[in-house]
């Protein structure tokens, strides 16, 4: 069964941590593997794409040629998902079959923050305006998220649903 979870960074003082070793990272090895450059297909390590090397010997060249700076055990991290984690502004989104201990545990140390439902924040804000601002305030924050068409549809049939069981 998938489930998602939801992370955020709750210390502001270690928002350039956040930003630069969980959030940059993730993006970068997304965008490396659709680009051709590293290789991660069926495989527990990624390697690049033009290599010999295999396993452990194929992951340190990765790791040494693009994550330098980035801790060793976040990246092996990052290869045990078979979904990337996506990241939205400054939250991460994991879909995850299974459970994500590994990642827990590494990020235990920090003040990040998990939620099984999308954090509540601006909801709460929401609330206290009158019904036509709202829904202007909604149209906005969704113009402004960038969505891909399939995300648009996921939010559609998730509003549609929630809908359904308002309606009960």
């Amino acid at each position: 069964m998938t489930k998602t979870i939801y992370l955020k960074n709750e210390n502001d003082a270690d928002d350039d941590w956040w930003k630069n070793k969980i959030l940059k990272p993730i993006l970068d090895m997304e965008n490396f593997i659709k680009g051709g450059v590293i290789k991660k297909n069926g495989c527990y390590y990624p390697r690049l794409m033009e290599t010999n090397k295999r396993g452990l010997h194929a992951f340190n060249e990765v790791h040494n040629t693009y994550f330098k700076d980035i801790d060793k055990d976040f990246i092996l991290i990052l290869c045990k998902f078979k979904v990337s984690p996506q990241v939205n502004i400054n939250t991460l989104i994991i879909t995850y079959e299974g459970n994500t201990h590994h990642l827990e545990n590494y990020l235990e140390k920090y003040k990040i923050i998990k939620s099984e439902t999308p954090f509540n924040a601006i909801v709460n804000d929401l609330n206290i305006m009158s019904s036509n601002d709202k829904l202007e305030q909604i149209e906005n924050m969704i113009e402004n998220l960038e969505f891909t068409p399939y995300e648009y549809s996921v939010l559609i049939n998730r509003c549609s649903s929630v809908l359904a069981e308002y309606h009960k």
